[in-house]
């Protein structure tokens, strides 16, 4: 097994899940580029966000495709009323048998330091509670865990700064960075919001946005 950046690199075929943000974007981009088994794709579109997030990740992995020359990818679309983490989990955890896969790899990474946290705007301190529980709880991720350790987050010890970081690292902040999205904000479809976590967190890790 050999690693690149610091990701572990699983020889057969593995799963990512994926969503079109930067995080999971460089994860389809490194894994393309250094992997000769079928790479399944796992996409989630929630009924509110589809229209929004479909097209994000049909752009992000054809430019990745194009940027490595690798079309050895399976994507699997799952269409689902709402998304939390429990039902996104418990789905992987059945793909991985379905599919028989080695690695499930997911873009998690790690919160910005809660003192730049705090200079978020106050909304999302008040209405995001899948942010505000993994601050409350101060969650720290494994990188491998699950049975037989099939999770594999690479990215768990990194913040959107080494996320960007990377991105500068393999030349390809300009081709594939400025097509991701990180916005959760269902009433800005065209453009990043800049006011939401994910998109106060993106402009501190790459100091824009798009």
């Amino acid at each position: 097994m050999k690693t690149i950046h610091g990701i572990d690199i699983h020889s057969g075929e593995c799963g990512l899940s994926f969503s079109g943000g930067a995080d999971s974007a460089v994860l389809l981009y490194i894994l393309l580029s250094n992997i000769q088994d079928t790479l399944h794709l796992y996409s989630f579109y929630p009924e509110k966000k589809a229209h929004i997030a479909e097209p994000v990740t049909d752009r992000v992995l054809k430019k990745c495709i194009e940027l490595t020359g690798n079309s050895n990818v399976i994507h699997h679309k799952e269409y689902i009323e709402q998304q939390t983490p429990k039902l996104v989990h418990t789905l992987l955890q059945s793909f991985i048998k379905r599919d028989s896969l080695v690695k499930m790899y997911n873009g998690i990474s790690k919160f910005p330091p809660d003192e730049i946290i705090d200079q978020f705007h106050e909304n999302i301190k008040l209405n995001d509670n899948y942010v505000y529980q993994r601050r409350k709880n101060n969650a720290v991720y494994e990188v491998y865990f699950g049975e037989n350790q099939s999770f594999y987050r690479p990215l768990a010890n990194f913040h959107k700064k080494d996320v960007a970081n990377l991105y500068r690292l393999l030349g390809i902040e300009q081709e594939l960075f400025s097509i991701t999205r990180s916005c959760e904000n269902i009433n800005s479809p065209d453009e990043h919001c800049g006011q939401c976590f994910w998109c106060e967190e993106r402009q501190w890790g790459f100091g824009y946005l798009e």
